[in-house]
C-alpha cells in the first residue's frame, strides 16, 4: 500500500495571473490528490495537498514545470521556486 503523506508546497516566481493556480488544481485532480492552492499576498502561491507519496512528487514535477500557456513573446519562461513548507505522514485506511 502506499505511504499517505500531507505537503504545503509555496512556489514563488511569475505565479500569479497566469493560470498557476487552475493548472495545479486540474495536475492534482488527475493525480487524485485532494487540497487547495490560493494566491498569497507576497506574490507567491500555496497549494496543499493530500495523498499516495508518489503522485505528490508527480505533482510536484509538473508544479515545477508550471502552466504552458503562461509563456509568451513578452514573457521569460516561469521560473519556480517550490519550497516544501510541511510535510505530514497520514497514518490509516482511507
Amino acid at each position: 500500500m502506499a505511504k499517505k503523506i500531507s505537503v504545503e508546497f509555496n512556489i514563488s516566481g511569475h505565479v500569479q495571473g497566469v493560470g498557476y493556480r487552475w493548472f495545479a488544481y486540474q495536475k492534482a485532480n488527475d493525480l487524485g490528490l485532494k487540497g487547495f492552492a490560493k494566491n498569497e499576498y507576497d506574490g507567491t502561491v500555496t497549494v496543499v495537498v493530500e495523498g499516495d507519496e508518489r503522485d505528490i512528487q508527480q505533482l510536484e514535477h509538473y508544479l515545477r514545470q508550471g502552466p504552458s500557456h503562461s509563456l509568451s513573446k513578452s514573457y521569460a519562461p516561469i521560473t519556480a521556486i517550490i519550497q516544501v513548507l510541511s510535510m505530514i505522514l497520514i497514518s490509516g485506511d482511507y
